[in-house]
């Protein structure tokens, strides 16, 4: 396993459209000789290392927040597009990234198309092994977006699955759904109070709260539906989020049972912990939103 996953070794797998990028024909290079540096002319001792000594400048795309992605449709077009760019990341490099935020999340707005940025790549993991696997024994990331499984003190060593991400990822959209004020371009500075305890620095109590959310009939979650919701966040919240409640909560119960079975039984019982017997897949993620799997051939 390897950590620090430069932009360069993603570039070798896949189409880099949805990471962050350099623009090349924006570079500028000049010598110390055609900058006239200070030292030459006042004919300092070490002068004669001033020619050689550069100045480079490298123009980038301006990125902007998530929250300025414009309306909720550009919204939910740039989270999908970092969905799949992490996807395709993991598939092809087997990058894991490490700390999926509504920061790490960006916008592209160009000539009149908007796009997702998914930046931030150099602490990921590229664990070495078929099966994907990264064990984080100090998890790393921000508590607000992390997978309950990784934040919840009675998991020891746990280990960093692609479907933790895929979780992130569902807890940065209700963030959204929470804090946004598309029309204005930016967020609440004060946390909803339906989202508070996400911010918990006691982890079991941060853990116990996403899981009160995804379950069926959750107060917390009903209270956010029907007075926490920013304008247009009504269609995301009941095509999107509600189907992805469903599907973490079944994953939670089940893992929450296996883990049970586990410690009643000294033979191993093969359960599938990395994608919690089949529950938590790309596949089973994209079906529940009704999303189309995209490949890096599509437009």
């Amino acid at each position: 396993m390897s950590y620090g996953c430069r932009k360069a070794d993603l570039d070798q797998h896949l189409s880099a459209s949805h990471l962050p990028v350099a623009d090349p024909g924006a570079n500028v290079t000049e010598l110390g000789a055609q900058l006239s540096f200070p030292g030459l002319k006042l004919g300092h001792p070490t002068s004669h290392h001033e020619p050689r000594r550069v100045l480079r400048i490298i123009a980038a795309p301006y990125y902007q927040k998530l929250w300025e992605a414009g309306s909720v449709e550009n919204l939910q077009k740039v989270w999908l597009d970092c969905v799949n760019a992490h996807h395709e990341a993991w598939q092809r490099s087997g990058a894991l990234h490490q700390d999926l935020s509504e920061h790490t999340l960006q916008v592209l707005h160009l000539n009149g198309e908007t796009q997702g940025i998914l930046k931030d790549w150099d602490t990921s993991l590229i664990p070495h092994d078929p099966a994907r696997l990264s064990p984080t024994y100090i998890p790393a990331g921000t508590p607000i977006f992390m997978a309950r499984e990784l934040l919840a003190s009675f998991v020891s060593n746990p280990t960093h699955w692609y479907r933790h991400n895929l979780e992130a990822f569902f807890y940065i959209l209700i963030w959204a759904a929470l804090h946004y004020n598309l029309k204005e371009g930016n967020r609440d500075k004060k946390p909803s109070i339906h989202g508070s305890r996400w911010m918990s620095e006691d982890s079991r109590t941060n853990a116990s709260a996403k899981y009160n959310f995804c379950a069926p009939g959750s107060h917390s979650a009903n209270a956010a539906a029907k007075t926490g919701l920013k304008p247009g966040f009504e269609g995301v919240w009941r095509h999107w989020i509600k189907p992805l409640r469903d599907l973490f909560h079944l994953a939670h119960d089940e893992l929450g049972q296996a883990m049970d079975e586990q410690e009643e039984s000294d033979v191993p019982l093969g359960h599938d912990y990395s994608t919690v017997n089949g529950r938590i897949t790309f596949e089973t993620f994209m079906g529940a939103i009704k999303a189309p799997i995209r490949t890096w051939g599509d437009s």
